[in-house]
Order: structure tokens, then sequence, then C-alpha cells
């Protein structure tokens, strides 16, 4: 149950999505009645689906496209933002003045007298 439940909201999540529109592909045009009219008719009788449903079969096969389209786009989103998030040489907007490292003071210090510290300790 737990599977059927995580393929739902999987594909809920996926019809979320926005489609790449320079994918090429023209997108079917299905509405929501459409779909749920297939939907429908699909878990009520698989045998022999395309051959008594044509029409049911062809909005289904465009839903499927839009899916798979919708999917692929997620896909590449994620990884285009997981690709450039742990990236270190992408600085960015960083000047090479940003990426010098903080100044220091060219004099070294004198350790300190620690029989100097003793006594103003006591």
């Amino acid at each position: 149950m737990g599977i059927i439940r995580a393929a739902f909201w999987l594909s809920a999540l996926i019809m979320l999505l926005p489609a790449d529109k320079d994918s090429g592909a023209e997108a079917p045009s299905v509405g929501v009645i459409d779909a749920l009219v297939a939907a429908k008719s699909t878990v009520g009788d698989f045998s022999q689906f395309c051959t008594r449903n044509p029409g049911v079969c062809v909005t289904g096969s465009g839903v499927f496209a839009i899916f798979t389209e919708k999917a692929r786009t997620g896909i590449r989103i994620v990884s285009h933002v997981f690709s450039h998030s742990g990236n270190a040489a992408d600085t960015g907007t960083l000047t090479p003045d940003d990426l010098a490292p903080p100044w220091r003071n060219p004099r070294p210090v004198k350790p300190a007298d620690s029989n100097n510290l003793t006594a103003a300790a006591t």
C-alpha cells in the first residue's frame, strides 16, 4: 500500500511541475475531466482496452506524454540545482579582490615574556 501511495504523490507532484517550453514537443490538450474519465475507464477494464475505447486510449496516451515530459523537466531542474550547488570553482559575482585572503600584519609579533606575566599576576 505504501508503494501505491508514494506513486500517487509522486505523480501528483510531477503533474504540478511546469512543462519545458523549449522541448519542441507539442503538448496535447487534456482537460481535468478528460483525465478523470480516462482514469476511471482504465481502472474498470484493462483487457483489450484500446480496442474498445480508442478515445480513452488516445487521451490516456496524451496524459502519459505530458507526465513523462514534466518528469524529465523536473529531473533536469533537480540535477541542475545539485550540479551547481557544491561547485567550489563557481565564484559567482566575487571579484579576485574578494577572493584574496584577509590582510595580515606584516610584522612578526614578539612572544610575551613568561616572567613578566607571572610577576604581573602576583
